[in-house]
């Protein structure tokens, strides 16, 4: 699994926050093998936004 899906399925642990969209969509139905960076729609309310949030945080993709 590329850590675009791995950051989509812990944006939505417990609840439907985000789709993955752009380029790593067209990647995950194998129509290219490769994009060059991530893109998602997300649910437009602030615990889905602090949640994803918080797992960028996790995996250091946060400035400081």
């Amino acid at each position: 699994m590329n850590i675009y899906l791995e950051l989509t399925e812990a944006f939505n642990t417990g609840a439907l926050r985000a789709i993955i969209c752009s380029g790593q969509a067209v990647v995950l139905h194998r129509l290219t093998i490769m994009s060059k960076d991530g893109d998602w729609i997300l649910r437009e309310d602030k615990s889905s936004l602090e949640h994803v949030l918080s797992v960028l945080d996790a995996h250091g993709a946060l400035p400081t």
